[in-house]
């Protein structure tokens, strides 16, 4: 929002950096048609009836992202609250994270192969990077998820992701062969035990003092196919597949049995969990679908592009669809 991602490019743009390989002008303009990363962001937030000022502005959320030939670098911030100082954590989180991998890539590779543990070293300095900009820029607190698209170079040339989550904003990928969403940083179960997604601690900023609260902070790597694509997303659109959120089910804790509220089915965690991928890779499917009865092919960037946009305002349209309902609703009941 508001040219951040233009003024971060300056910033950037004096790097000499080894592993960002020159281009002709040819390639340059053929980049620039299909478009190799994208990004939106959606606000859910009502307006006031007395200002018409949408509620929750400034926006807290942040988003970047670099792409090189071969790799990119992606980050998103969610800032905790509303307000100035939410937005300065989200925004100086996001430009820590990505310069420090941006500069330290570059010296680190040097043209040749890095192995997966350096690399995840580098995401930890990422994340030190992150929460020092955080307090550089005054801010409070920020959700952040960033990923490291690299290319591996003892597998034919395929692709791997390298992601990490500090927070409760997801990364995910679109397996294009298997038509089906996957969160790259789950955590399964372990003894018995699911992580609930509603129950999420975890930021930069001055979260314990002037360090940052990392009780969750987890690290995921994964293999990427042709066609598939990378994504992040704040809980704005991560809760809005959720069954619970949409009042399809609700939560059950572990050792409960059965449902608090009469009519609707107990989900565990785990099921809760299954059950927004499924939502997510059926709004995805039907974007293909159309695309595909469009008579357009879904092989080149920008057409990926735009099935991940389908994506978003899928999305963005549950929130304010499922508080019109909820209104109506209280409507009934107080009449």
């Amino acid at each position: 929002p508001d040219e951040g991602a233009a003024g971060l490019k300056r910033k950037l743009a004096d790097l000499d950096v080894p592993w960002q390989q020159q281009q002709d002008q040819q390639q340059h303009q053929q980049q620039q048609q299909q478009q190799q990363a994208c990004g939106s962001a959606i606000s859910l937030y009502d307006c006031d009836a007395a200002t018409g000022r949408r509620n929750g502005e400034p926006i807290a959320d942040c988003y970047g992202a670099l792409t090189y030939r071969g790799g990119a670098l992606l980050a998103l911030a969610d800032g905790v609250n509303w307000g100035e100082r939410p937005r300065a954590a989200a925004r100086g989180a996001v430009y820590g994270f990505l310069r420090h991998l941006h500069q330290e890539l570059a010296v680190a590779q040097g043209g040749k192969a890095i192995s997966s543990d350096a690399a995840f070293r580098l995401l930890q300095g990422a994340v030190q990077a992150a929460q020092a900009q955080v307090l550089a820029a005054q801010g409070t607190l920020t959700t952040l998820v960033g990923a490291v698209v690299l290319q591996q170079r003892l597998r034919g040339g395929k692709h791997c992701c390298l992601s990490v989550v500090v927070g409760d904003s997801p990364a995910y990928v679109w397996r294009a062969a298997s038509q089906e969403v996957v969160e790259l940083n789950h955590q399964p179960p372990l003894h018995g035990f699911h992580r609930d997604p509603r129950v999420c601690p975890g930021c930069l900023g001055f979260a314990l003092g002037d360090a940052p609260d990392l009780s969750n902070v987890s690290y995921a790597i994964t293999s990427l196919s042709k066609g598939d694509v990378v994504f992040l997303a704040s809980d704005g659109v991560a809760d809005n597949f959720d069954p619970v959120v949409r009042k399809q089910a609700s939560a059950r804790a572990i050792g409960e049995g059965s449902s608090r509220h009469p009519g609707i089915s107990a989900l565990s965690p785990a099921m809760c969990h299954k059950m927004t991928l499924a939502e997510m890779s059926g709004v995805l499917k039907a974007a293909c679908r159309r695309q595909q009865q469009g008579g357009s092919s879904l092989s080149g960037s920008g057409k990926r592009r735009q099935v991940v946009q389908q994506h978003l305002r899928a999305a963005a349209a549950v929130g304010p669809q499922q508080q019109e309902q909820e209104q109506l609703q209280e409507q009934r009941e107080a009449t």
